[in-house]
C-alpha cells in the first residue's frame, strides 16, 4: 500500500516513516515498565539492596515522560504528514483528471469521480492519521512484551506459540473477505452517491412524476443493497475477529496448564509463573488491535487501488515542437472518430478559413458537436489529422491549444461564485474595467447591475438564480473577455425566447469580429450570412457552400430550410375546437 500511495502522491513519505519511528518509541516506553516491574518485585523478594531498586523505579518514571514526549511527536507528526500526503493526492488527482480525454469521463458517473477525490482520499487520510499509528504502536508493543516474556522464562511462550498455526488461516481468510466485500461496498457507495446526485439534480422531474421518497425504486434498491453489504462487511469482520481471538486465548489456557505442570514438577518458581501470567495478559490486547488494524488496512487498500487506477490512466499526449501558430485556419484531413465502436465521423476533409465563419448544420447525431470536441481535443481522433495554423494539434499541449479557443456552449454552467468571478474565468487576473467592458459587449451589464450586490452577487451552483438567457450572456462575456482568435458556438440561441435571442445575437456579433468562427446551428436563418455552410449527415459531409448556393440546389440543406419555413406557421389546435 505504501508503494501505491508514494506513486500517487509523488511524496517519499519520509515524514510518515519518521512519525512511525516515534510511535514505535512510544510503544517501547509504554511496554518496558512491565519488564522493569518484574525485576523490581524479584529484587524485593530476594532482599536486594534498595539502591539496586531505586534506579529501576526512576527508570519507570523516566519512561512515563519519554512516552508522553514520543506520543506528541508521533501523533502530531502523523496527523501533519497524513494531511500533507492526502492534500498532494487530491491536487495531483485534480490535475490528472484535467489532463484526461473525455473518453475517460464518458464511462464514469459523477458520484464515482466525486468519491475518487473525496471519499477514497479521506479513507487514505484516515489510514495514515489513525489506523497506521495504532498498528505501529500495537506491533512494537507486542515485540517488546514478547522479548520481556522470553527474558523471564522462554519455555512458557511455547503454549502461546502452539495456537498460532491454527489462528493464522483465520487471519488471512478474514482479511481477504474484508478486502473483497469492502471493494463491493465501495462500488455500491459510488452507485448510491450517483443516484443521490441524480435525485437532487432531477428533483423537479421526480416530484412532477410522483417519484420521491420510497417511490424512487432505483434509490431505494441501492440503499437496501448498501445496507446489506455494510452489514455483511461488519458480520465478516466481527466473526473472523472473534474466531481469531478465541483461538489465541486458548493459548493462554494452555499456558496455565503447562505452568501448573512445571510447578508440580518443581521446575518453575510459582512467583515467576504468576508474574509471567500477568505480563502475558498484556500481550493479547495489542495482538487483537493489530488484527483489527490489519482488517481496516485491507479495506482502505481498496481506496488506494481505486485512486491509483485513476492515476494510471494515460493523460492526453503531445509531442512538443513549439511551432509558432501564425494564423488560425483549421484543417481536417481524413479525420475519423468512433465512440463505443460506433462510427461518428468518417473521412472528414474540411478547411475552416482564418477569420471567417463556418456553420455546421444537419440532423441530430450527424457529427456536428463531435467536430467541435475534436478541434478542442476534448476527444482524441482515431484517424487522420487536425491542424491549426499548419500545426498538428497533437504537437500542441492541450493548455496551449485551448488558450487560443473560446467556447460558448448551448448548456451553460456557472459556478457557485460571484458574477465577477464567473466572467473572469475567461482571463487570468483581469481588471474590473475589462470585466465590465466584456459584460457590456455581451449585453448583460444592465441585468447584472440590478442584482442585489451587482457584480459581487453569488449566483448559486449552476447559476440557478439566473434565467437561461442571462446565463448565456454571461457565458458570452467570458468568451469576449478571453478574446481568443478561435470561437466555437454550440447552438448558443437554440432554446431562448425571441427577446433574449435578439440580445444574445447582438452579443455574438460583438464577439465574432475578425475571429475564426465555427458555429453549430439548427435555426438556419441565424447562419444564412456565414462564409461557409457545411452540411453533415451520418458522420459525413454531404454538402458545403454559402446559403445562396445551397438553397438553389436539391439536397439536405434545401430540405431542412423548407421544413423550417413550413413549421414556423405551426399552431396548436384542440381537436374539434372551432374558433369563433
Amino acid at each position: 500500500m505504501f508503494n501505491s500511495i508514494q506513486k500517487i502522491s509523488g511524496d517519499r513519505l519520509s515524514k510518515i516513516y519518521i512519525s512511525s519511528l516515534f510511535t514505535g518509541l512510544e510503544a517501547f516506553a509504554a511496554a518496558l515498565p512491565y519488564g522493569i516491574v518484574y525485576f523490581v518485585i524479584m529484587d524485593l523478594i530476594r532482599g536486594n539492596p534498595f539502591n539496586n531498586i531505586i534506579w529501576k523505579i526512576s527508570l519507570i518514571l523516566a519512561m512515563l515522560f519519554f512516552r508522553y514526549g514520543f506520543a506528541l511527536k508521533s501523533q502530531g507528526g502523523m496527523m501533519s504528514a497524513s494531511y500533507e500526503v492526502t492534500g498532494r493526492i487530491r491536487i495531483r488527482m485534480g490535475e490528472h483528471l484535467r489532463q484526461l480525454p473525455m473518453s475517460f469521463f464518458a464511462g464514469r458517473d459523477l458520484g464515482r469521480l466525486s468519491n475518487y477525490l473525496l471519499q477514497d482520499t479521506k479513507l487514505i487520510d484516515f489510514t495514515f492519521s489513525h489506523i497506521l499509528v495504532r498498528a505501529v504502536y500495537a506491533g512494537f508493543f507486542t515485540i517488546v512484551i514478547s522479548i520481556i516474556l522470553i527474558m523471564i522464562e522462554w519455555q512458557l511462550l511455547l503454549p502461546l506459540l502452539l495456537v498460532v498455526p491454527f489462528a493464522l488461516p483465520l487471519f488471512f481468510i478474514g482479511q481477504n473477505s474484508v478486502k473483497k466485500i469492502g471493494g463491493m461496498r465501495l462500488d455500491i457507495i459510488d452507485r448510491a452517491d450517483s443516484a443521490v446526485l441524480e435525485y437532487v439534480q432531477g428533483i423537479q422531474v421526480m416530484k412532477s412524476h410522483d417519484m420521491v421518497g420510497k417511490k424512487n425504486r432505483k434509490l431505494h434498491v441501492l440503499f437496501k443493497e448498501l445496507l446489506k453489504q455494510s452489514l455483511k462487511l461488519e458480520g465478516v469482520s466481527f466473526a473472523s475477529a472473534i474466531s481469531f481471538a478465541v483461538i489465541m486465548e486458548i493459548g493462554y489456557v494452555l499456558l496455565i496448564f503447562y505452568g501448573g505442570y512445571l510447578i508440580a514438577q518443581n521446575k518453575l518458581d510459582p512467583l515467576v509463573f504468576l508474574l509471567f501470567l500477568v505480563i502475558a495478559l498484556r500481550l493479547y490486547a495489542p495482538i487483537f488491535e493489530l488484527y483489527k488494524c490489519s482488517s481496516l488496512l485491507r479495506y482502505m487498500r481498496n481506496a488506494g487501488e481505486r485512486v491509483e487506477e485513476v492515476i494510471r490512466e494515460e493523460p492526453q499526449s503531445y509531442h512538443p515542437e513549439n511551432h509558432p501558430i501564425r494564423n488560425f485556419d483549421i484543417l481536417f484531413s481524413g479525420v475519423g472518430f468512433r465512440y463505443d465502436k460506433r462510427s461518428t465521423l468518417d473521412d472528414i476533409n474540411l478547411t475552416i478559413p482564418n477569420g471567417k465563419m463556418t456553420a455546421l448544420v444537419g440532423p441530430s447525431g450527424s457529427g456536428k458537436t463531435t467536430i467541435m470536441n475534436l478541434i478542442t481535443r476534448l476527444w482524441e481522433i482515431q484517424d487522420g489529422t487536425i491542424e491549426v495554423g499548419g500545426v498538428d494539434i497533437s504537437a500542441i499541449s492541450p493548455e496551449r491549444l485551448l488558450s487560443h479557443i473560446s467556447i460558448v456552449f448551448q448548456d451553460v454552467y456557472l459556478f457557485n461564485d460571484t458574477v465577477r468571478n464567473n466572467i473572469a474565468i475567461g482571463k487570468s487576473n483581469p481588471s474590473n474595467k475589462e470585466i465590465v467592458r466584456a459584460a457590456k459587449a455581451a449585453q448583460c451589464h444592465q441585468f447584472i447591475s440590478e442584482l442585489p450586490m451587482g457584480y459581487d452577487t453569488v449566483i448559486g451552483e449552476g447559476g440557478k438564480s439566473l434565467s437561461g438567457g442571462e446565463k448565456q450572456r454571461i457565458s458570452i462575456a467570458r468568451a469576449i473577455l478571453k478574446d481568443a482568435p478561435i470561437i466555437l458556438l454550440d447552438e448558443a440561441t437554440a432554446s431562448l425566447d425571441p427577446e433574449n435571442e435578439a440580445c444574445i445575437q447582438k452579443a455574438i456579433d460583438n464577439l465574432l469580429q475578425t475571429k475564426t468562427v465555427v458555429v453549430i446551428a439548427h435555426r438556419l436563418n441565424t447562419i444564412a450570412g456565414a462564409d461557409q455552410i457545411v452540411v453533415m449527415d451520418r458522420g459525413k459531409i454531404v454538402q458545403r457552400g454559402t446559403h445562396d448556393s445551397l438553397i438553389k440546389i436539391e439536397g439536405l440543406y434545401r430540405r431542412l430550410w423548407k421544413e423550417q419555413q413550413r413549421v414556423q406557421g405551426w399552431k396548436l389546435k384542440r381537436k374539434g375546437n372551432n374558433p369563433s
